[in-house]
């Protein structure tokens, strides 16, 4: 999160005709899908951000244990996605899709992601990686270094299941206190 709101921050500030969709949401992409039967092939989002979430509003009227469920391939996982859930999975990394509606049901969708190039765009001082290294050759030669070993990085800002367990424990206690 934080990450997202310092880029999109820099962004907006060094180029102010830019304007946010909502300006609550720290992603900087929005997608509209207005069906009436939005279904999504099996696919990744390679373009967004590699280290980062998509998250995914289902809406329509169809029977979420029939039909338009999310498919996530890697994790073998099928899951029942109702009319106005939302979801955050890492598109661009998680092969995935929803299943088609029923006969006489719709849905439609919302998205919203982040493009990688724009955080790649601020890393680089606002120019592309070729303009980088032409401007400075011994940051890009250090960033081309740490290339290997950042998805380390990346991965520890994920959650582990055991985590989210008592996380979601700790917060249901809370509530009900």
């Amino acid at each position: 999160d934080l990450c997202y709101r310092r880029t999109i921050r820099a962004l907006c500030q060094k180029y102010p005709h830019l304007r946010r969709f909502y300006h609550g949401s720290i992603f900087p992409c929005l997608s509209v899908n207005l069906g009436p039967k939005v279904a999504a092939k099996k696919h990744r989002d390679h373009n967004n951000l590699a280290d980062g979430l998509c998250w995914i509003l289902a809406g329509g009227k169809f029977n979420p244990e029939t039909s338009a469920q999310l498919v996530l391939w890697e994790l073998r996982l099928v899951i029942n996605f109702p009319s106005g859930t939302g979801m955050l999975i890492p598109s661009a990394v998680i092969t995935h899709e929803n299943l088609p509606v029923g006969e006489g049901e719709t849905r439609y969708s919302v998205t919203q992601y982040a493009a990688g190039g724009l955080f790649r765009w601020v890393r680089y001082g606002f120019q592309s990686w070729e303009s980088f290294q032409e401007q400075e050759p011994e940051l890009a030669r250090a960033a081309w270094k740490e290339r290997p070993t950042r998805w380390r990085h990346s991965v520890k800002m994920f959650s582990k299941y055991s985590e989210l367990g008592s996380d979601r424990q700790k917060a249901f206690e809370n509530v009900h206190d």
